[in-house]
């Protein structure tokens, strides 16, 4: 799961979480902005902070989409 807002920047933990019937969405407490997320499959990415874990996650995103 994803922590920074890519809309406002901001961190948080705590998120609405909203199943739908075609997507699932994250929305941030802080400016509302809901992000689609796929729940399944499940991939643990590791790295060093600032290495680009959240990026890479956001175009596996894409990648699994097609």
């Amino acid at each position: 799961m994803f922590n920074v807002c890519p809309q406002c920047g901001a961190y948080s933990v705590e998120k609405n979480i909203e199943p739908g019937a075609t997507t699932t969405v994250a929305i941030c407490p802080t400016c509302g902005y809901a992000q689609s997320f796929l729940q399944l499959p499940l991939f643990i990415i590791t790295g060093a902070s600032g290495a680009g874990k959240t990026t890479i996650c956001r175009e596996l995103v894409l990648l699994l989409r097609g």
